[in-house]
C-alpha cells in the first residue's frame, strides 16, 4: 500500500511539473509569436502616441495649477508622472532611432524645467536670513530635485569619446545589458560577441565594428568611413557616408540621407553565434541587398 501511495504521489508530482513546463512554454511561444507579428513601425507609432499623451497630460495639469491648490503636493505628483515618461522611453530604446530618443530626452528635460518654474512661481521657498537650519533644509530639497532629474535622464550603457582604442565585450561582460551605444569614436575597433535588444552607433569615424545578434534594431547615425558588421531584425542608417556594411538583416536595410555605402552578407564569426541567432529568432533569407532608400 505504501508503495502504491508513493508511486501515485510521484506520478502526481511529475504531471504537475510537466504542466508547469507546458504552461511556461505556451506563454513563451505566445510572446514570441506576438513579437514576430508586430510591425516595428506600429511599435514606433504606439510609442509616439503614448508618450505624447503622457506629456500633454502633465502639461495640462501643470497649467491648471493655482496658488489655492496644494502646489508642492501636486508638483511631486507631476514629477512622478514624468518619471513614467522616462521609463517608457527607456523600455522603447530597442526599436526607436537615435533622433527619437534624443527628442524624447529633450522633451523630458523641458517639462522638468516647466515644473520647476511653475513651483517657483506658485510656491516660492521662503528665505530665512542667517538660518543654518533653513539653509540646510533648502540644500536638501535642492539635492532631492537634482537626484529626481538625474534619475529621469535616459542613460544607455556604452563606449563613448574614445580615439585609437580596441574594445572587446563578451556575453559575460554584457550580462544584463539590453541596449548599448557606441558614440563619438575615431579609429577604434569594437567587438561585441553577445546578444542585445538594440545597438546605437552615433558619430563613428574610421572604425571597425563587429556586433553579434541584435533581437531588435541597429541604428546608425552620422558615421563616416567605417566597416560595420551586425546581425539584426532591422537596420536603420541615417546621415552616414562612405561606410561598408556586412550584415544579416531580417528586413531590408532602411537608409536616409546617405551616400557611398556598400552592403554584403554578415562576416563576423564568434562563439555561440548559432545559439544567439536562434534566440533572436533569425530565420529565412538574409535581406542585406534589399535596401530601402527613404530620401
Amino acid at each position: 500500500a505504501n508503495s502504491n501511495s508513493e508511486e501515485a504521489r510521484k506520478r502526481f508530482e511529475d504531471r504537475y511539473e510537466q504542466n508547469v513546463k507546458d504552461l511556461q512554454k505556451s506563454k513563451e511561444d505566445f510572446q514570441k509569436k506576438r513579437s514576430e507579428e508586430m510591425n516595428p513601425d506600429e511599435c514606433v507609432a504606439d510609442f509616439d502616441l503614448r508618450f505624447a499623451e503622457k506629456i500633454r497630460g502633465i502639461r495640462e495639469k501643470l497649467q491648471s495649477l493655482t496658488r489655492e491648490d496644494p502646489v508642492n503636493e501636486r508638483i511631486e505628483e507631476l514629477r512622478r508622472e514624468l518619471m513614467t515618461c522616462s521609463e517608457l522611453l527607456n523600455q522603447s530604446v530597442h526599436f526607436l532611432n537615435s533622433y527619437t530618443i534624443m527628442q524624447g530626452q529633450f522633451l523630458i528635460t523641458q517639462v522638468q524645467d516647466e515644473i520647476s518654474s511653475t513651483q517657483q512661481n506658485l510656491a516660492p521657498r521662503k528665505k530665512f536670513a542667517f538660518s543654518k537650519r533653513a539653509a540646510k533644509k533648502e540644500n536638501t530639497n535642492n539635492n532631492l530635485e537634482v537626484k529626481q532629474e538625474e534619475k529621469s535622464q535616459l542613460v544607455l550603457e556604452g563606449i563613448r569619446d574614445q580615439a585609437g582604442g580596441t574594445f572587446y565585450k563578451t556575453a559575460l561582460d554584457m550580462r544584463g545589458v539590453s541596449s548599448y551605444q557606441l558614440q563619438n569614436l575615431e579609429n577604434c575597433e569594437i567587438v561585441i560577441s553577445a546578444t542585445l535588444n538594440a545597438i546605437h552607433m552615433v558619430g563613428l569615424k574610421h572604425c571597425h565594428v563587429f556586433v553579434g545578434a541584435v533581437s531588435g534594431a541597429a541604428h546608425i547615425t552620422d558615421c563616416t568611413d567605417c566597416v560595420i558588421n551586425v546581425a539584426c531584425h532591422q537596420l536603420r542608417i541615417h546621415q552616414t557616408y562612405r561606410c561598408q556594411f556586412y550584415v544579416f538583416v531580417a528586413t531590408g536595410p532602411i537608409v536616409e540621407n546617405v551616400s557611398e555605402l556598400g552592403f554584403g552578407p554578415y562576416r563576423f564569426k564568434y562563439p555561440n553565434m548559432e545559439e544567439h541567432f536562434e534566440s533572436c529568432g533569425f530565420k529565412g533569407e538574409n535581406q542585406y541587398d534589399q535596401v530601402q532608400d527613404f530620401k
